[in-house]
């Protein structure tokens, strides 16, 4: 399939909103494992990982990756590597879907570079599909790639993979932030500060809560020490209405949206059913 094909079918793709798998309700919160959950947790990854080699079937699947992405999350925020990365290498070698293994693969890649494993990091990032149709998959491609290329001091190769502005190649939106921050890096070191700034606040804007995506991300990631946008980060900003820079933001549009959108629209569907009820002969609405 021709590179412009292969582009133009990612960017129709829109991404499934992901729904945790039921067994794991009463487990997370707020997207990480509840207190005192983290037993119980594992527990359900290790049945998931024994029910995989008997292919258990699609909802085992989705379950086992989910349980790797959560406990390998958990353990990096608590700086064991180590387990992190073993929960990703024993989950992997039992799923089947590409999507699933290129995902794992990569984010294998990734701590390996932080690591300073670089060996490591390129032989999980060499069985990395590079001409998915697949929107997710092609993303861990281009991610690992740049990330592994921005701890090389490559800055054209990560523009090459991530494109010059956002929205020049089509990127998953959960990765949205990260793609931001590696590629407004690399616009720092091929031209400026203020170049990289005007990237990230331009980003940022393509999504409601954009900026405070990015900002967590990047607080995430340099509390592993990878450390992005040291000198422009501060400029971009700068360079964000403070509206679009507070935790407000979101619940305050939904209300707004609310206010002059669905409650007018509800008021008048209910007027219009009061009215449209047939009448009885004394006058009162049956």
């Amino acid at each position: 399939m021709p590179e412009a094909e292969r582009l133009a079918l990612l960017c129709k793709q829109r991404e499934e909103l992901f729904v945790p798998p039921a067994a794991l309700r009463g487990l997370l919160r707020g997207g990480h494992i509840a207190p005192g959950r983290e037993n119980e947790t594992l527990r359900l990854f290790g049945r998931a990982r024994a029910a995989a080699s008997s292919d258990a079937g699609e909802e085992n699947e989705k379950l086992l990756f989910a349980l790797a992405i959560i406990l390998s999350n958990d353990y990096a925020k608590k700086r064991d590597h180590t387990r992190s990365r073993a929960i990703l290498e024993s989950a992997v070698e039992r799923l089947r879907s590409p999507r699933h293994r290129q995902v794992l693969y990569g984010t294998l890649a990734r701590f390996a570079a932080r690591e300073g494993e670089y060996e490591a990091a390129e032989q999980w990032a060499s069985m990395l599909d590079a001409r998915s149709t697949d929107l997710p998959t092609d993303t861990a491609y281009r991610l690992t790639h740049a990330i592994l290329a921005t701890y090389r001091t490559q800055p054209d190769r990560v523009v090459a993979l991530l494109g010059p502005k956002a929205g020049d190649v089509p990127i998953s939106s959960m990765n949205e932030p990260l793609c931001a921050l590696v590629r407004a890096h690399a616009i720092e070191q091929l031209e400026s500060a203020d170049a990289a700034a005007r990237e990230l606040a331009r980003a940022a804007g393509r999504r409601l809560g954009g900026w405070l995506r990015i900002e967590r991300t990047r607080h995430i990631h340099a509390g592993s020490g990878f450390e992005l946008c040291p000198a422009s980060f501060a400029r971009a900003r700068a360079l964000v209405p403070p509206l679009r820079r507070s935790w407000l933001t979101v619940p305050v549009v939904f209300s707004l949206v609310f206010l002059t959108i669905v409650a007018p629209l509800a008021g008048s569907a209910s007027r219009f059913a009061t009215h449209s009820r047939p009448q009885r002969p004394d006058g009162s609405q049956a």
